[in-house]
């Protein structure tokens, strides 16, 4: 993918952030985030993530999926 269209493509992703979540963007990474506190925030962040998926499968974009993570700190 040239960097003009890849540039097009990634600039969707700050609409499914919202207010709830951070995202950082880096070369060709996404890092999306979120504190949970609570049962709603893990519910307004799952949804954002399958929104997220959502979107790559109506644009064909392919996640590597073995460089996806989840990471949990308490």
């Amino acid at each position: 993918m040239g960097p003009l269209l890849f540039i097009t493509c990634i600039s969707d992703l700050v609409d499914f952030r919202g207010d709830h979540a951070k995202l950082f963007l880096f070369a060709g990474d996404a890092k999306y985030f979120a504190h949970i506190n609570n049962t709603i925030d893990f519910s307004t962040l799952q949804c954002k993530i399958d929104k997220f998926t959502d979107w790559t499968d109506k644009q064909l974009v392919k996640l590597n999926v073995s460089k996806c993570e989840i990471v949990s700190l308490s």
